[in-house]
């Protein structure tokens, strides 16, 4: 297996178990060759993890919504 192959296995491992809830450090730790490479990237993952678990409030939703029916009418 060449280098390249092994990193893309090591970063797929710690991506399902940093978006499972395992810590990026406990990754890192168990690839201390590749944790300057790896954290960057797990990292990122969690920082998207976190964005797309945001969701707008409901009242926002709903003003939202009868801005828009508001404007299709006019």
């Amino acid at each position: 297996m060449n280098n390249t192959n092994r990193f893309d296995d090591i970063l797929n491992s710690c991506l399902e178990r940093v978006l499972a809830g395992e810590s990026i450090e406990a990754c890192l730790k168990d690839y201390p060759e590749q944790a300057c490479d790896l954290e960057p990237l797990l990292q990122t993952s969690a920082s998207l993890k976190l964005a797309c678990s945001i969701t707008p409030a409901p009242e926002f939703k709903a003003s939202a919504k009868r801005e828009f029916v508001t404007a299709l009418r006019q």
